[in-house]
């Protein structure tokens, strides 16, 4: 079922972009409390990382769960439970300082979330009007750094870190309201999809006809190689977007906490840039391959991680400089990814790829949180420096592999779709 009535579907955009930000902004929030609750002797650094690790631990592998889910279900539905349940967790945090009870509660939130975002790259890419579609699976990309942002400006602004949590509580809360009203109004104007010959009512809806299972269409695909690229570039770009003030700051004398903040807030608006390059210069205008940009802007960025191997040998602006330029290119590719997902919708398994992926997402953050920490902490930023060098070469490999088995996935789609017509 999608809309055709272009108003409708701007409306069901906004609402799910708007809401989806304030839902990253909540599932960010005990990162933003993070040094608030440590500060305030309530739990130590290892707590606090054993609990932000395990919700990815538990998030990661229900995501694929979650993108099964929402190619059957009804996936407003399942955006809601996942946001009363976060809500619910939230709540819990916000009345105990009990470390257990807050292990528990957060993972339970980890839990809850399961469908959400497939559920929402679903909306996107299935339900909207097809003209909305493209713009919309641009914009849907910013929603992560911009829930980022709300979450540390709403840490900011709080006087008690527990006030995180409750914020996020009724933030939520409203969510659903707010999410309910406009799925029921729009509802009445979605129209059935085009069921193609062969496939009968009671399956899922697909625009093409084959006769490959899903396992040969994620092959095919190159599901298994962009996930592995999605985890590795996941846990070079986070790593150096969070530790590069402390990495600035213990390299260069001069640099004191607050600038290293202030140069590290420069290198994620520079990876917010990164879409709008890759969405206006890049793609579709040069390269007409998903993969193939990807390939390019990886591989861009290989020598500039080989650079920041001389972080405190060479001058900082040099490193601050290829820090911004690796997290405008490696982020770049996630407007990309939101193209290639999309690949997916017309085999009704573009929520299942968007899950999987993300799963890998939520596992480059466990790597970011803990192995990059260690290797700084044990070896020097220079090994942090190596490491991440080492995931993007073997990414760039991933994408270099990819790019002849993708392009005949493409001519198998266009063969199908002129059969069909």
């Amino acid at each position: 079922m999608h809309l055709e009535d272009k108003k409708k579907s701007l409306l069901l955009f906004w609402t799910v972009f708007i809401v989806y930000i304030l839902i990253y902004m909540t599932k960010s929030c005990f990162g933003a409390a993070m040094a608030a609750i440590v500060d305030a002797g309530v739990l130590t650094k290892s707590q606090t990382g054993l609990i932000s690790a395990l919700f990815y631990l538990v998030y990661a592998p229900l995501q694929i769960v979650g993108g099964i889910a929402v190619d059957r279900y009804n996936p407003e539905r399942l955006i809601k439970i996942g946001i009363i349940g976060a809500a619910i967790a939230n709540g819990i945090v916000f009345f105990t300082q009990n470390y257990i009870v807050m292990l528990v509660a957060w993972t339970f939130n980890a839990v809850a979330q399961f469908a959400i975002w497939p559920g929402v790259f679903k909306i996107v890419s299935s339900q909207l009007a097809p003209d909305h579609r493209p713009r919309a699976a641009f914009l849907i990309s910013f929603s992560a750094s911009s829930g980022i942002l709300v979450a540390y400006l709403v840490a900011a602004a709080v006087k008690r870190w527990q006030d995180n949590f409750a914020i996020s509580a009724m933030v939520l809360l409203a969510c659903v309201i707010v999410l309910h009203l406009v799925t029921r109004h729009v509802e009445p104007y979605m129209v059935p999809d085009k069921v193609p010959r062969g496939v009968h009512t009671n399956e899922p809806i697909k625009l093409v006809n084959h006769n490959m299972s899903t396992a040969t269409i994620f092959s095919l695909g190159c599901v298994f190689l962009m996930t592995v690229k999605v985890m590795l570039r996941a846990a070079v770009e986070n790593g150096y977007k969070t530790l590069s003030a402390t990495m600035l700051m213990e390299s260069y004398e001069h640099i004191t906490p607050s600038i290293g903040n202030l140069l590290n807030a420069l290198v994620i608006v520079s990876g917010i840039a990164g879409l709008i390059f890759a969405r206006y210069v890049l793609f579709p205008r040069i390269f007409k391959d998903e993969i193939a940009c990807t390939f390019f802007l990886i591989a861009l960025s290989t020598p500039l991680c080989a650079l920041i191997h001389f972080v405190g040998q060479i001058n900082e602006w040099i490193v601050i400089a290829c820090l911004c330029i690796i997290s405008m290119l490696l982020n770049g590719t996630q407007y990309l990814l939101m193209n290639y997902t999309m690949r997916f919708s017309k085999y009704g398994l573009n929520g299942t790829v968007a899950g999987i992926n993300n799963a890998g997402g939520a596992i480059g953050l466990v790597i970011q949180n803990y192995l990059f920490a260690v290797i700084a902490e044990e070896f020097g930023w220079a090994a942090v420096a190596d490491t991440s060098l080492i995931f993007i070469g073997a990414t760039a490999l991933c994408m270099l592999i990819a790019i002849p088995i993708w392009k005949k996935f493409k001519n198998l789609e266009h063969d199908e779709e002129t059969v069909e017509a």
